[in-house]
């Protein structure tokens, strides 16, 4: 092997793989999703020509803009910070309701999430969740669902449980008191949307039916 035609190729390999790489790996790392990939150097190379491109455009309109020339060094830094740039970018694009409104419009039926948990609910939503455990169920907001993997949990804040006789255990009042529970435990679930929430009062209007069911098994 010529040694010296590996070194010279060195150039080549940190222009054209890894910006690629580090692109995928921090959209992975920022939607905590692990994205497969069948073989990542070829998807590295792909990924690092589009990126160059798009570099090279920007790098351009700046030459032209302010007539500054950007050194080898300068270059491979700027480079590495626009792909980072574009990856975060890219994984809050994919998160957003018009995103996914976008690609349902398209007729593309596939998801970039792992399970339909992802999909479905989204931080802020409003959930009830009826257990396995017929005699108690759990309402609360949405502080984060785990997507990577068959049977997440899901975090709720600012939530409560209903035993079987209509007893209440409030914690809507303290933020701090967070409630992890499995799905493989969820047998039904009722999905509030936040906006929804906000503007019909859901949370109200659900904890005078509960104030009222609790006061209600008291006379009896």
């Amino acid at each position: 092997m010529d040694i010296a035609a590996v070194v010279t190729q060195i150039p080549n390999l940190i222009l054209y793989v890894v910006p690629g790489y580090l692109f995928i790996s921090f959209y992975s790392f920022t939607t905590f999703n692990k994205q497969e990939f069948k073989n990542k150097i070829i998807s590295s190379i792909g990924f690092s020509f589009i990126l160059k491109i798009l570099f090279d455009l920007l790098n351009g309109f700046l030459v032209g803009l302010f007539g500054v020339h950007l050194g080898t060094s300068a270059y491979f830094l700027g480079f590495f910070a626009c792909c980072l740039c574009v990856a975060y970018l890219c994984a809050k694009l994919t998160e957003t309701t018009f995103f996914k409104s976008l690609i349902s419009k398209l007729g593309i039926k596939r998801s970039i999430n792992k399970n339909i948990w992802a999909d479905t609910i989204n931080p802020g939503d409003y959930l009830e969740l009826y257990l396995e455990n017929p005699d108690m169920r759990y309402f609360g907001q949405v502080d984060k669902v785990e997507e990577d993997t068959e049977s997440p949990w899901i975090v709720l804040s600012k939530y409560s449980i209903v035993k079987a006789d209509n007893m209440k255990i409030d914690h809507a009042d303290n933020p701090k008191l967070l409630a992890m529970l499995n799905v493989k435990k969820i047998t039904r679930v009722k999905i509030v949307r936040q906006a929804i929430a906000k503007n019909e009062n859901w949370l109200l209007r659900t904890s005078r039916i509960l104030k009222k069911s609790r006061v209600l098994h008291h006379k009896k």
